[in-house]
């Protein structure tokens, strides 16, 4: 039986709000590291995966053209500090994707010019803040439930990454393994997008009531600041990523900011 895996974040709403299972198919929801775990361990055959787990994997096939990207703030990626950036000595990294992670690495050396220690953690909106921690990242939905002005500083890593390099910033695409008919699933996924933005309404109705946002801030995060498309700029921002990634002490060459940003 196929299986897709999607990311169980209110951003991966309208990618699968309208996708609809096949005959003998499975749509599983869970974390971007969980997805990307069980994309390589051959228990899915599509996935919304990370970007940084595409790159390790060079034999998935990537789905062109759809994904979750942003161009300056994203509002759901942030490093919440309890002190000064430059005092901070430790950071602790939400466990729930690895590619938010390789991100915050790059900024940290890259943009505040830091050499920190890390530790793994599991975002709990609960205990989150009475910890005792220099600094903490959190991606996803759990950002909504944070408040700022408990912390001594925050940033938010897309803004930092468009700062940094001028470029968007890629999260996640969909990929499949090699046997996939990758033609057939992008038709598939262009078909769901296009229907979650012409009801983006209705999704910002479903989801204000299940994550306890206002309609406002939920249809400016879906509409201004997570986009979907991808064209040359947002693969031009995955390369500079990637070159990161796997070189973090690579030239970063500042691409210029577009009059208008694409549709």
């Amino acid at each position: 039986m196929p299986r897709i895996g999607a990311v169980s974040y209110l951003n991966a709403r309208p990618l699968v709000r309208y996708l609809t299972p096949g005959d003998d198919e499975e749509i599983v929801h869970d974390t971007p590291a969980i997805i990307a775990d069980e994309l390589a361990a051959g228990r899915l055959d599509a996935a919304l995966l990370p970007v940084a787990e595409v790159f390790a994997h060079p034999e998935y096939k990537m789905v062109p053209d759809i994904g979750i990207a942003s161009r300056g703030e994203v509002r759901s990626v942030k490093l919440y500090c309890n002190r000064p950036i430059a005092e901070v000595k430790t950071v602790l990294l939400d466990s729930a994707s690895r590619t938010s992670a390789a991100l915050l690495r790059i900024l940290m050396r890259r943009a505040f010019q830091r050499q920190v220690e890390y530790a793994r953690y599991v975002f709990s909106p609960v205990h989150f803040g009475r910890e005792n921690f220099d600094a903490a990242l959190v991606i996803g939905d759990g950002n909504f439930k944070v408040s700022e002005a408990s912390f001594e500083e925050t940033y938010d890593l897309g803004a930092l990454w468009t700062e940094l390099t001028g470029l968007p910033m890629v999260y996640a695409v969909w990929a499949t393994r090699p046997a996939l008919d990758t033609t057939a699933f992008r038709a598939r996924c262009v078909q769901a997008l296009k229907a979650g933005l012409a009801n983006i309404d209705a999704i910002v109705a479903e989801e204000t009531q299940s994550h306890d946002l206002t309609p406002d801030f939920c249809r400016a995060y879906l509409t201004r600041h997570i986009r979907y498309w991808l064209g040359p700029d947002e693969y031009r921002g995955m390369q500079a990523f990637k070159t990161l990634v796997d070189n973090i002490d690579a030239p970063v060459v500042r691409v210029a900011e577009p009059e208008t940003a694409a549709p």
